[in-house]
């Protein structure tokens, strides 16, 4: 049987740090530091040799060996606050400054040194606060590498790929951007897909109505789409971010899925954003996710259908609105207001009845709608519910509302639950609970009888710390649609998907063996 939880995707970047958060090993490996998570490794100290010329503080170094036998012949570059770049050599214990490269007015905040492919000639990246990399070798040709525009505050760190055909650079917000050298014409580099995601606290995440992508946002301001990719003559599916369909100027903490295409998000300026994909978006996303249009336009239509039951705001409202809504295009935004009925409470707890002592950060309803799951800062999960069903409450469910499971305890403060729509083969309900430590716990409930028994909770997968998340988590999503294979039957799928989010900043994915729980 397949292992019960595999991490399928993880979003995340690099930290807002200086040269070095950023290093591609000898062996292939590229490694960066994000938010708690680190790479240790250890530095040899050698004989040193002052090497004196820079008129400012020195930011970047790198250095490689130019022969087999290190003492005979080493090659360094230093950047500093001069704006000058200086390659130094060194033979045996002797050491001098081969040439200085001016940089007027910039500053390059990092280096470093590698050989073109099949050779040995050295060639020297660049990384400056001008948003370009500059490429040098011994021979004096240049090459830069880069975008127009949009990256306006520089990069932090660059580093060679081993065999020197590849570069990734580091930016401010912590984006990695990677370029490959063209197989003919080797002065040609062209950007290539690298791994992207929040550089600040993930708030909240979710999957979309037909389960075919994720929403997610956060404290970086930002909302970001993620969906699989199913490249022709491929047969493996990866995801990557697609799209950011908001850049806001406050940090974003909620939002909702109200149609196929379209969704509402909240930030710290306490207003609610409506927005709806437009149609290239959706050309777009039907070419990346292998979705043929009609699919995709079928279930907009429905959508649109049900959002045209909404009422725009009223007319005396008019000019607080288009303060907001002249924020953005018509296309991407539009104010509405939900009509219907209006809520009366039914159940609720108070000072004798409560089993919380501390703040609820989390809740979430079974798919049959039949109980009502609470997580606290207490360490505590509970299960609500008419414990008996047989017995019918005529419009009234206050007194017949209680728990009817036994008090969970996780073991630390509970930040998110969520319960799956399909269910174990022995009929259980499926739990994902997310900790304030970063761990997240899946569990099966099913109820026993009409009173509550210990019993009815089973622990059944408790991830490691390189499946969890480095600290707590926000949000847990199951996939509506299951199956890593893309099965509608969720009851008949071997495979689950879970999707979550953190306060360290990433956006993970994680297929479920629901016959192995």
């Amino acid at each position: 049987m397949a292992a019960p939880v595999e991490v399928c995707h993880v979003a995340c970047c690099a930290n807002r740090a200086g040269g070095g958060v950023v290093s591609w090993g000898s062996g292939g490996l590229l490694a960066f530091g994000s938010c708690r998570d680190v790479v240790l490794y250890e530095p040899t100290l050698v004989k040193s040799i002052p090497l004196k010329g820079h008129t400012d503080a020195i930011c970047a170094v790198d250095a490689v060996y130019q022969s087999d036998e290190p003492d005979l012949n080493l090659l360094i570059a230093s950047a500093a606050s001069d704006s000058t770049v200086r390659i130094w050599s060194r033979h045996g214990s002797e050491a001098k400054c081969i040439e200085i490269l001016q940089f007027g007015n910039g500053f390059v905040m990092d280096v470093c040194l590698s050989f073109l492919p099949g050779s040995n000639v050295p060639i020297l990246a660049c990384g400056g606060d001008d948003c370009k990399i500059s490429l040098f070798i011994q021979q004096n040709d240049q090459v830069r590498v880069g975008e127009v525009g949009g990256n306006t505050l520089g990069f932090f760190d660059c580093q060679f790929s081993p065999d020197g055909s590849m570069i990734v650079a580091h930016a401010f917000h912590g984006a990695l951007h990677l370029w490959k050298q063209a197989t003919v014409n080797k002065k040609e580099w062209t950007p290539e897909v690298v791994i992207s995601g929040h550089f600040n606290s993930v708030e909240d995440v979710k999957w979309d109505p037909e389960g075919e992508f994720i929403i997610s946002v956060g404290s970086d301001q930002t909302t970001r789409l993620f969906a699989p990719w199913k490249r022709k003559q491929e047969t493996e599916v990866t995801w990557h971010e697609i799209a950011r369909p908001q850049v806001h100027g406050y940090d974003m903490r909620c939002l909702a899925m109200i149609g196929r295409f379209q969704f509402v998000s909240g930030a710290d300026e306490k207003v609610l954003r409506v927005f709806r994909a437009p149609k290239n978006f959706i050309e777009n996303f039907s070419n990346i996710a292998g979705i043929p249009m009609e699919k995709l336009c079928s279930h907009l239509m429905k959508s649109l259908l049900r959002i045209g039951d909404m009422a725009v705001q009223p007319a005396e409202d008019e000019e607080t609105f288009n303060t907001i809504s002249n924020q953005y295009p018509e296309i991407y935004f539009q104010p509405l207001i939900l009509t219907g009925p209006v809520f009366s409470c039914c159940a609720y707890t108070d000072k004798n009845t409560a089993v919380h002592s501390r703040i609820i950060w989390s809740c979430d309803w079974t798919p049959d709608s039949k109980y009502f799951i609470t997580g606290s800062r207490d360490k505590k999960v509970i299960i609500w519910g008419q414990c008996d069903l047989s017995v019918t409450t005529e419009g009234n469910t206050l007194g017949s509302i209680k728990p009817c499971s036994t008090v969970l305890d996780a073991g630390d403060s509970v930040t998110a639950v969520s319960i799956s729509r399909a269910l174990t083969p022995d009929g259980r309900y499926i739990v994902a609970v997310g900790l304030e430590n970063g761990k997240i716990i899946l569990y099966t409930w099913k109820q026993s009888g009409q009173e509550p028994a210990p019993a009815d909770w089973t622990t059944c997968v408790e991830m490691d710390d390189s499946q969890s998340h480095a600290l707590a988590v926000k949000r847990l999503c199951w996939r509506h649609h299951v199956g890593r294979a893309g099965h509608n039957d969720q009851n008949s799928s071997e495979w689950l998907q879970l999707a979550s989010c953190g306060a360290d900043h990433c956006v993970k994915i994680f297929s479920v063996n629901r016959l192995a729980l």
